[in-house]
């Protein structure tokens, strides 16, 4: 049996044999690679659905988390300066966000009243239709002045979104509530990570101590650690720069008595979490808002007074807020918006520059270890 084996026309044999199912494993890896590339836009997607999915099933978990993650230097501020137990300064943080809550929601329940003062459903119902009324008159003056400059055949398309805003009104008015909901119950989880949080995180230590290697296990607490640093600093800086550009521009622009001031200050404030974006979203609103209503004039005194306010932001908000924790060039921060936003849309545009800044982290810190080694293995013997 061992001279059949070893005979050299067997060996010849097995050795097509092999080579053949090589060829035919190749073969189909080869094939399986090109259905994936010219299929990844489906894939994309469909990963970017099943994704969407998973977070709309555990929304009220990760917004929760992520709020006790914006809401934890807060609580780690009023402990330190009162001097009291994490669930007293966590209670507190909560009475206070419930005090501003309400009270802003009396402020604005009296400035509807000012419509009827005896009934404020009646209230509700007047002010919508005098903000209906105004936007009517907004829309219809902007469409006279897009008709005379129409180069790119806009008028159709605007005038079937208009037809559908009252159907888009409800469909929203919906979703708001069902956020609400969502939210409210985020923030009760939201109070019980942020109380629990020395608890949580001794757990989840403990865990992947048992289940991880001991270097596996250090090299994944140290890179927790550097994303907790890139993502701290930017989230709740740019969240801290929305506020206070939310305010600095419905107030600049109320003192211009611009109509929709304070719904333009607070939608330019907070989409400038994605830079770029946000500075030119309220510079345009702004221009045709002011065009609509008081004419070119108006128009460019609005422009100037956003372009002076972004300046006093870069220059001086952005860098006290969110400091340095993202240095990246504008090159790579419009590559990782056009890329993130063209695969995962509004969300992927929000951490695109965390998440880039994070790669240029990472891939630093390995060309540092690649240029130590090149250096420590060429070094002359003596």
């Amino acid at each position: 049996m061992r001279a059949f084996f070893k005979n050299e026309y067997f060996r010849i044999g097995a050795y097509f044999t092999a080579l053949f199912a090589a060829v035919y494993i190749c073969k189909y890896l080869i094939d399986a690679l090109v259905y994936a590339l010219t299929n990844i836009g489906s894939m994309l997607n469909g990963l970017t659905l099943a994704a969407g999915r998973i977070c709309e099933v555990f929304a009220i978990v990760l917004i929760g988390f992520l709020i006790a993650y914006i809401l934890d230097p807060l609580v780690g501020f009023i402990q330190k300066k009162s001097h009291t137990s994490r669930l007293l300064a966590v209670s507190l943080l909560y009475f206070i966000l419930i005090l501003l809550i309400v009270t802003a929601i009396f402020a604005f329940i009296k400035n509807i009243r000012s419509y009827d003062p005896d009934n404020t459903a009646n209230a509700l119902y007047l002010a919508a239709v005098q903000y209906k009324t105004q936007f009517t008159a907004f829309y219809t003056e902007l469409m006279s002045i897009v008709r005379r400059y129409d180069f790119f055949g806009l008028i159709p398309s605007l005038d079937r979104r208009i037809s559908n805003i009252d159907i888009d009104c409800i469909t929203a008015a919906q979703n708001i509530g069902k956020w609400l909901i969502n939210i409210v119950l985020s923030l009760i989880i939201a109070f019980y990570y942020l109380k629990d949080k020395k608890h949580i995180l001794r757990t989840a230590k403990r865990i992947l101590s048992l289940i991880l290697s001991e270097n596996l296990y250090t090299a994944l607490i140290s890179a927790v650690k550097e994303i907790h640093e890139v993502f701290s600093g930017y989230i709740r800086g740019q969240l801290t720069d929305a506020l206070l550009m939310s305010v600095l521009i419905a107030s600049a622009l109320s003192i211009m008595k611009l109509p929709f001031s304070v719904p333009i200050g607070i939608i330019s404030g907070f989409t400038n979490i994605i830079p770029y974006f946000g500075a030119i979203m309220g510079l345009v609103l702004s221009f045709i808002t002011a065009l609509v209503s008081g004419g070119i004039g108006k128009a460019v005194l609005a422009a100037f007074v956003m372009l002076v306010l972004q300046q006093i932001d870069s220059l001086i908000i952005v860098p006290k807020v969110v400091g340095e924790n993202v240095s990246l060039s504008p090159v790579p921060v419009i590559i990782a918006l056009g890329v993130a936003g063209n695969l995962f849309g509004l969300w992927g545009m929000v951490f695109a520059v965390p998440t880039a800044a994070l790669i240029k982290l990472f891939a630093q810190k390995q060309l540092k270890k690649l240029s130590s080694r090149k250096n420590r293995h060429s070094r002359p013997n003596y």
